[in-house]
């Protein structure tokens, strides 16, 4: 599974990859971008398997650019992580249809415990789809 992150703050960025992103399966491919640009650069390369944007907006303006570019996110399952609990914020961020929200003031492991779940679920399905891909083809 591949973990693309837009995180600009650099101490929310070494947080995440000391709490979340270094503990994760080597299955999957965790991606880390400070800028939008060079973000979604990355997300309009085509994707081969399954992906997951976590999205770490500095506030109302980042959060506003990245609305604009939100076809960038179809295919994927969102998660932000907003700066602040503010309702005007949060209003915003449910524009983006995520799977889930959380604070950047919380526990970190509560946001590497849904990417987990959601890794687990991920290789699930990739094997549910080999063993139908080869059934069809014994079928043949």
């Amino acid at each position: 599974m591949d973990i693309i992150s837009f995180i600009p703050e650099q101490t929310q960025r070494q947080t995440l990859q000391a709490a979340v992103f270094g503990k994760m399966s080597r299955d999957d491919n965790c991606e880390i971008y400070a800028t939008v640009c060079d973000f979604l650069k990355r997300l309009s390369q085509p994707k081969q398997i399954a992906c997951v944007v976590v999205l770490c907006p500095t506030g109302e303006a980042c959060l506003k650019e990245l609305l604009t570019q939100k076809d960038y996110f179809n295919n994927t399952d969102i998660i932000v992580v907003l700066p602040e609990k503010d309702k005007g914020l949060l209003e915003k961020s449910r524009l983006l249809h995520p799977r889930f929200i959380t604070f950047a003031d919380e526990d970190p492991k509560m946001l590497g415990s849904v990417l987990k779940k959601k890794s687990a679920y991920t290789r699930q399905q990739q094997k549910y789809d080999l063993r139908a891909s080869k059934a069809i083809d014994s079928i043949k």
